[in-house]
């Protein structure tokens, strides 16, 4: 969740992916447990990340934020590469990516 920018919430939804993942290659009671223990783990840190950005966001600084929020999400959608190339006396490109 990049949204949430701390490397804790990242960290504890990636154990929980790797344990679901361990789970369904092997179904044991072990691995269930462990799977249930970092899945709850990690809904509790998630809800702590959720509440801290609520809470700045209902704070002083409410419209910033969102503008942030919604500039980022609109940034994602676009393409990372564009073309800046020079072009000679006939049109070829001169330089190439």
């Amino acid at each position: 969740m990049p949204w949430m920018g701390t490397e804790t919430v990242a960290e504890k939804v990636e154990g929980k992916k790797r344990c679901y993942r361990a789970f369904l290659d092997k179904k044991s009671p072990t691995n269930w447990y462990l799977h249930r223990m970092t899945k709850n783990e990690a809904n509790k840190v998630v809800a702590v990340a959720e509440e801290d950005l609520y809470k700045k966001l209902d704070a002083r600084q409410m419209e910033r934020e969102l503008c942030k929020l919604a500039r980022t999400r609109y940034h994602r959608t676009h393409d990372v590469i564009k073309f800046l190339g020079v072009n000679d006396e006939d049109g070829n490109s001169v330089t190439e990516l």
